[in-house]
C-alpha cells in the first residue's frame, strides 16, 4: 500500500509487466457477469416452454 501512495504512477507500470496485469477483482466481475446472462439466457428459454 505503501508503494501505491508514494508512487503510483510506477505501480500502474510494473502491473502492466507482470503475468497477471489485471486486478483478480476484474476477473472475478466478467465471470459473475458471464454467469448472469447464462442464467437469464435459461430463463427466458424456460419462459417460452412454460405451460400457463
Amino acid at each position: 500500500m505503501n508503494q501505491w501512495l508514494t508512487h503510483p504512477i510506477e505501480h500502474l507500470m510494473h502491473l502492466s509487466t507482470q503475468k497477471m496485469p489485471y486486478h483478480p477483482l476484474l476477473y472475478t466481475t466478467i465471470v459473475y457477469l458471464f454467469l448472469g446472462l447464462v442464467r437469464l439466457i435459461i430463463s427466458a428459454f424456460m419462459k417460452l416452454f412454460r405451460k400457463k
